[in-house]
């Protein structure tokens, strides 16, 4: 079976067209329009995604944080007494908010220009 059989078969199975393009740069094109597209369906998805990760990790920070200032209102002189802070995972949170944000809005924009 050679390539272009394999290839129409894969196409059938899957309900897709085989590129009818012509010429090199038809088939560029049909490439780079395949491409778009799938990059603005990432988008799409990537970005609210990251947007819950990013507001669910912020919660939880806060959570552990309200625990642990808690548990230092009852001083305690069987442990040291000290409130440990992750400013990564603060800055971790906030970066995963800000790059879904982008993303959608990215993936937005996408869609009403194409």
């Amino acid at each position: 079976m050679g390539f272009d059989d394999l290839a129409r078969h894969m196409a059938g199975r899957d309900n897709k067209k085989l590129s009818t393009a012509t010429s090199a740069d038809q088939l560029v094109a049909e490439a780079a329009e395949a491409d778009r597209r799938l990059t603005r369906q990432r988008n799409l998805i990537l970005g609210p995604v990251l947007i819950v990760c990013g507001v669910t990790f912020g919660v939880l920070l806060y959570f552990f944080y309200a625990s642990q200032s808690h548990a230092l209102s009852r001083p305690d002189p069987r442990n040291d007494n000290t409130m440990y802070y992750s400013i990564s995972a603060e800055v971790l949170a906030v970066a995963m908010v800000i790059a879904g944000v982008r993303q959608t809005l990215r993936g937005l924009r996408a869609r009403q220009i194409g």
